[in-house]
């Protein structure tokens, strides 16, 4: 996208590129991805039944938005995706720290955590695929043991069961 906004630029001999390509990068990020983090965010709400409270819907979208973008290093065209440390931090902190905010959280959630932590810092030092398809297999394993605990009833009551392997 930078080459091709770069290149359009260049094209149509913008006096000061430079300037014109940063003031369009920050509309990108502040106002596109903002609306599309709200959306992401009320569907979540919408179909689990899981609250924006305590953050909880914006950890979900999260966790499910840098998961989409991990599953896209299965392909050949990881130039233009971040960073998977970029990713990690984003999955950790935004996603799976905020859902496991120490809120009064049971023995279980506690012993998830740590697991879960664990299972991250196994991939670390691998080549970006193995290290995607990690911690793509990490939340497999631990996400839907952390919604029971925190979420069962919410999500049973809009007919959702969450199996644990």
């Amino acid at each position: 996208m930078v080459r091709q906004v770069r290149s359009s630029l260049k094209k149509n001999n913008v006096l000061d590129a430079k300037e014109e390509e940063q003031k369009f990068f920050e509309y990108l990020t502040k106002e596109i991805q903002a609306r599309r983090n709200r959306t992401l965010i009320t569907s979540v709400k919408n179909v689990t039944g899981i609250p924006t409270t305590r953050n909880y819907a914006n950890s979900i979208a999260t966790i499910v938005y840098d998961i989409h973008i991990l599953g896209d290093y299965e392909t050949n065209n990881t130039s233009a995706l971040p960073s998977i440390s970029d990713i990690e931090y984003d999955l950790l902190e935004r996603g799976f720290k905020r859902l496991l905010a120490d809120n009064g959280q049971s023995s279980r959630l506690q012993q998830i955590r740590q697991e879960f932590d664990a299972a991250v810092r196994v991939g670390r030092g691998r080549i970006n695929k193995e290290r995607a398809k990690n911690l793509i297999e990490a939340v497999q394993k631990f996400l839907p043991q952390i919604l029971n605990e925190l979420f069962k009833n919410t999500l049973n009551r809009k007919g959702i069961t969450i199996v644990e392997s």
